[in-house]
């Protein structure tokens, strides 16, 4: 059953939500370590390609990559790794479509 609410009380729930959504991603972001790196341009346009074509960030994309380097997989955050056998498998499935013609 679908409650309907006043105009005035929507806004306000969907501003709380936002608000606690903020305050989430911030409480996050506090908990972790900023790293500045510098990278050849090649990587780069390679790296923003990546970010187009899977629509994760940055950030998950260099965490992803040290926790690989280092051998602690377990650390990358589960979207990141999903996105990652997603962009594989489509990558099998283009080399199939070429092999069968």
């Amino acid at each position: 059953m679908e409650v309907l609410l006043p105009a005035r009380l929507q806004q306000l729930v969907i501003f709380c939500h936002t608000i606690a959504n903020k305050l989430l991603i911030l409480l996050f972001e506090m908990s972790r370590v900023q790293l500045a790196v510098r990278i050849p341009e090649s990587l780069q346009e390679k790296l923003e390609g990546y970010l187009l074509e899977t629509g994760v960030s940055k950030t998950e994309v260099v965490v992803s990559a040290i926790a690989q380097y280092l051998g602690c997989v377990d650390t990358v955050p589960l979207s990141q790794r999903m996105a990652e056998i997603e962009r594989r498998l489509a990558e099998l499935e283009a080399k199939d479509k070429t092999e069968a013609k």
